[in-house]
């Protein structure tokens, strides 16, 4: 996870919080677009990442 981006901001918290970051993108695709969210996390799960 601790990848680096070209986004800078993702970058920032790879190393020290990724979580923060993590859970964050969460919460605005859920705002967003809770479906989409919901199927990305069944299949975040389905490859064993969460």
């Amino acid at each position: 996870m601790a990848r680096h981006t070209t986004k800078p901001d993702i970058a920032i918290y790879s190393g020290s919080k990724p979580a923060i970051r993590i859970n964050h993108l969460k919460k605005e695709a859920t705002r967003l677009n809770p479906i989409k969210l919901m199927n990305q996390m069944a299949m975040s799960q389905k490859k064993g990442f969460i």
